[in-house]
C-alpha cells in the first residue's frame, strides 16, 4: 500500500477537513481578539463630547479611560502662554484655561507654532477638546520654552492648580490660526481579549495534533499492509 492508495483517501480527506477547520477557527478567534483591541479606540474617537467636569474632576488622577476622551470645556484663559519644544524650531503653544465652576486650570494645546504665538481669546469660551495624559518631566525649560508637557513642572510655571492632564483642541477660536495638534490614539492593553487569543492558540495546537495523528495513522496503515498480505 502507498500513501495514495484508495483505501487511505477517506483518512486523507478527514485529516484535511479537521486541519482546515482548526485553522479557520483559530483565525476567527484571532479576528475577535483584534476587534476587541480596536473597539476602545473607535468608541472613544466616535464618542460625543461630554462636559469636562462630568468626565473628570480637578483633583482626580488621569486614568487610562480618559485618554482621547472628547470633552466640552468652558472657561477663560488666564493670559499666560508657553511653548513646548517639538523639534528644531517647532513648538506647541499651550495656555492654562481656568475651568468655569472650579479654581483649577486645564492646560490647552492651541496648536503648532514658531517662536511667536497668536493672542489668546478673551472672555469665556466653550469648545470641544480631547484629553491627554501629561508627559514625563524632561529637563529644565528656558524663557518660556519647555522640553515636555509635564504637568508638575508647568504647575510651577503657571503657579496655578492644574488638572493632572491636558487637552488638545481644533477649535478655530482657540487655535487663533495655528495648525491643530493631532491627539495620540488611546493605548489599549494587549490583555484586552486575551481569552480569544488563547482560544486561537488552542485551535492551532489542536490542528497540529490532528496533523500528527493523521501522519501516524497513515504510516501505521502503510506499514501494516504487507503483513496482512502475507497472512492471506
Amino acid at each position: 500500500m502507498t500513501w495514495l492508495s484508495p483505501r487511505l483517501l477517506p483518512l486523507h480527506l478527514l485529516g484535511l477537513i479537521v486541519l482546515a477547520a482548526c485553522i479557520v477557527m483559530g483565525l476567527w478567534q484571532l479576528g475577535v481578539y483584534g476587534s476587541k483591541q480596536d473597539d476602545p479606540s473607535r468608541k472613544t474617537v466616535s464618542a460625543a463630547p461630554v462636559p469636562l467636569l462630568k468626565a473628570w474632576s480637578p483633583d482626580a488622577p488621569f486614568t487610562p479611560d480618559l485618554e482621547s476622551q472628547p470633552v466640552r470645556v468652558c472657561g477663560s484663559f488666564t493670559g499666560e502662554q508657553a511653548l513646548i519644544q517639538r523639534g528644531s524650531g517647532r513648538y506647541w503653544t499651550i495656555a492654562p484655561l481656568r475651568v468655569e465652576g472650579t479654581r483649577s486650570s486645564l492646560v490647552i494645546v492651541r496648536g503648532w507654532s514658531g517662536p511667536d504665538s497668536p493672542p489668546l481669546p478673551s472672555g469665556t469660551v466653550t469648545f470641544a477638546a480631547r484629553l491627554q495624559p501629561g508627559e514625563p518631566t524632561a529637563g529644565i525649560g528656558r524663557a518660556g520654552i519647555y522640553p515636555s508637557l509635564s504637568i508638575p513642572a508647568l504647575a510651577n510655571v503657571f503657579r496655578d492648580d492644574l488638572f493632572s492632564g491636558y487637552a488638545i483642541t481644533s477649535a478655530s477660536r482657540v487655535n487663533g490660526g495655528l495648525h491643530p495638534v493631532e491627539p495620540n490614539p488611546p493605548e489599549v492593553s494587549w490583555t484586552v481579549g486575551l481569552r480569544n487569543l488563547a482560544y486561537a492558540m488552542q485551535w492551532w495546537l489542536f490542528g497540529l495534533f490532528a496533523l500528527f495523528m493523521w501522519w501516524r495513522m497513515v504510516v501505521d496503515a502503510v506499514a501494516k499492509e504487507p503483513m496482512d498480505t502475507v497472512t492471506e
